[in-house]
């Protein structure tokens, strides 16, 4: 399933032309991880390691049942291999098609780095990078060779290893970090900030609340009237937060995004239009929200929907309309005849009337 047609030294595959250093570098946008190809890799043939150091009677011919894929080499490999190419048919593949592994600068002995400098290419101690490798996290590659029990990598693959912690969510989030105490993001942080100066002018500032910090005020009844206070002034004002004709905006692309790809699919099956087109979850969700939370911003944004489908993509109110309803029936967290009243009032005058 995929390009790869062999996989040697710790993850390095080749895909009949080339070969490749292991997969590590995720390219989102393309779905698939980077290849990176090994530079100046040499692929090294049976005929080319059958020398006259290789001889079959010191081979020995295994079952499969008694193979043993983590047993270390054997020292007299090459007479295994001699042995094997003299059982082979006339009609084999010829020994010089026959790929054994492959040599590369990157993985000379005297190129490959130990735990130390992986860890230090990597950002951080060699205890952690050791913790990793016992544990099995951090997704770190299996080493290029092992040597008396020293795993050893080669510079590259330490190198894309690094890149791809860098490019992690957890690493790309870190950037975003506040330099205060709470760790929240840049974002939350400000918004933290923003409803502390907020509540504390609420319970301070004016005189007629702060005596309710005296104890014969301190009672059940008041404390949840400064909480109604301060949930009023957050849900008065969540436009601070995110502006919602921003969030109508991109509602709006989304949706005749969903009706573009309706279509395309209707040409690419039967050729008919089908009576609505389907919207997905996170995008009938987020309409849902913006309804029951800026509801004039939401009937602003349906109308213009509609209209633009109408107008740019030929497709009929009734059916952006069907669409609109159907989503929100089976994603909406409204009341159920709130959303009928709400759409029966937002959506357009059928066609026709």
């Amino acid at each position: 399933m995929g390009p790869q047609l062999l996989f040697r030294q710790g993850g390095y595959w080749w895909d009949g032309t080339s070969w490749y250093r292991p997969e590590q570098v995720w390219d989102a946008a393309s779905e698939h991880y980077d290849r990176r190809p090994a530079k100046a890799a040499i692929t090294i043939t049976a005929d080319g390691l059958l020398d006259d150091n290789a001889h079959p009677t010191g081979g020995r011919i295994l079952k499969v049942a008694n193979l043993d894929l983590d047993a270390p080499l054997p020292d007299q490999w090459n007479d295994h291999l001699a042995l094997w190419a003299s059982q082979r048919p006339d009609d084999a593949l010829p020994l010089p098609r026959c790929v054994v592994r492959v040599s590369a600068p990157e993985l000379a002995a005297d190129q490959l780095i130990g735990v130390p400098e992986m860890a230090e290419i990597g950002g951080i101690a060699a205890s952690t990078l050791r913790a990793y490798i016992s544990r099995g996290e951090s997704d770190v590659p299996p080493p290029q060779a092992t040597v008396n029990g020293r795993n050893l990598w080669a510079r590259p693959v330490a190198q894309d290893w690094a890149e791809q912690r860098r490019r992690s969510p957890e690493s790309a989030a870190a950037t975003l970090s506040s330099s205060d105490d709470t760790g929240l993001p840049v974002g939350a942080a400000e918004l933290r900030q923003r409803l502390a100066r907020r509540f504390f002018g609420v319970l301070w500032e004016r005189p007629d609340w702060r005596k309710r910090w005296a104890m014969r005020h301190r009672n059940e009844a008041a404390v949840q009237e400064v909480s109604d206070e301060l949930a009023w002034s957050v849900a008065a004002d969540t436009n601070s937060i995110i502006n919602p004709y921003d969030l109508a905006a991109t509602i709006r692309h989304a949706i005749l995004d969903e009706f573009a790809s309706g279509q395309e699919l209707d040409k690419a099956t039967d050729g008919k239009d089908s009576p609505f087109y389907g919207i997905a979850t996170p995008v009938a969700k987020t309409l849902d929200w913006l309804i029951g939370h800026h509801p004039q911003a939401a009937h602003h944004v349906i109308g213009e929907i509609i209209g633009d489908a109408e107008r740019r993509l030929d497709i009929p109110r009734d059916v952006s309309a069907a669409s609109i309803r159907t989503a929100l029936g089976l994603d909406s967290r409204l009341p159920r005849q709130v959303r009928l009243d709400f759409l029966d009032r937002a959506l357009p005058p059928k066609s026709g009337h």
